[in-house]
């Protein structure tokens, strides 16, 4: 009979502490449903302004890109103006450099012809 007596309370006070680890567990769970009350709209709220910072940086940085692409065709306009305008003076400095050599040849046949003349 004692045994029987002894297991009963044994029962008991394990039937009593495992529902005190139930209620426990129980109440865990009762706050961390508290706090997700609040925690939840502070996460969506903070992901809401993280994603209109990042649309806003993503528009600023699409300008930026835009500018600069603008810029990049604008220095090759400029880049190829300056090519044809370089082979222009290339063309002008060579027919410049035929007529000084005709003036010279030129002079060089007067002076000839006239130290002719008079010697």
């Amino acid at each position: 009979m004692k045994k029987r007596k002894i297991r009963h309370l044994s029962y008991f006070f394990l039937l009593i502490i495992y529902s005190n680890l139930y209620l426990k567990t129980f109440n865990l769970m009762i706050q961390i449903l508290k706090i997700s009350y609040y925690l939840i709209p502070v996460l969506v709220l903070f992901g809401m302004c993280f994603y209109i910072s990042f649309q806003k940086l993503k528009k600023n940085e699409n300008e930026r890109i835009q500018h600069l692409y603008t810029e990049i065709l604008l220095e090759e306009q400029m880049a190829h103006q300056f090519k044809i305008v370089s082979e222009r003076t290339n063309i002008l400095n060579n027919s410049i450099e035929q007529k000084l050599l005709k003036i010279k040849v030129s002079i060089f046949n007067i002076d000839f012809s006239l130290s002719e003349i008079f010697n």
